[in-house]
């Protein structure tokens, strides 16, 4: 088992920082230590990245997709939404605000919610595209709280809650990710 956590980065040709300032997987300077030995890669607030990968798999349209070919409609082909266009779709952003105030716990400050909003709401890139609207405008823009779950076949068009399963799923994959490399770390 030791042996793994040492090879496989070089096999992957990842780099691990040292202790202190470095990067994570994703290339964002990080502080404080190697992940899962004083640097979390979802921590403190894993409830938000939870929402953002149960978000992210719906349909969204932005007036930018190619749809054509998906199967059982010769016309149809829906592909991954870009960054830019989960940076500036309505119902994604209020669906995702929504979850992330009725999921994350009050003791998360808004600063928290605020920069993980900026970072991560068109995913993890080293440069991400500035969402539309801050977490609070996103929040503000939900007039009426949701009551249903999109149908995942439906392109979300509306605000919507995300379901418990998935959510769930979401949430314990993370957090088992972040147990594993922490365990990992301490044997390497």
């Amino acid at each position: 088992m030791r042996c793994f956590g040492v090879i496989l980065p070089a096999i992957a040709g990842l780099t691990i920082p040292a202790a202190g300032a470095g990067k994570d997987f994703t290339g964002r300077i990080t502080h404080g230590g190697m992940v899962g030995l004083g640097q979390a890669q979802y921590s403190p607030v894993t409830c938000a990245y939870a929402c953002r990968n149960a978000a992210s798999g719906w349909m969204i349209d932005c007036g930018d997709s190619d749809m054509s070919g998906m199967d059982g409609m010769p016309d149809m082909h829906m592909s991954m939404p870009s960054p830019q266009c989960f940076a500036a779709n309505d119902p994604y952003l209020q669906t995702l605000a929504w979850c992330i105030k009725t999921r994350c716990p009050a003791s998360l400050t808004m600063s928290q919610l605020e920069a993980f909003w900026q970072l991560n709401v068109a995913g993890r890139l080293l440069h991400p595209p500035t969402p539309k609207y801050s977490y609070q405008v996103a929040l503000s823009h939900v007039t009426t709280p949701p009551t249903a779950v999109v149908n995942s076949s439906e392109v979300l068009n509306r605000t919507s809650l995300v379901g418990d399963w998935i959510y769930e799923a979401q949430y314990g994959s993370l957090a088992g990710i972040e147990m594993n490399v922490s365990l990992s770390n301490q044997y390497t």
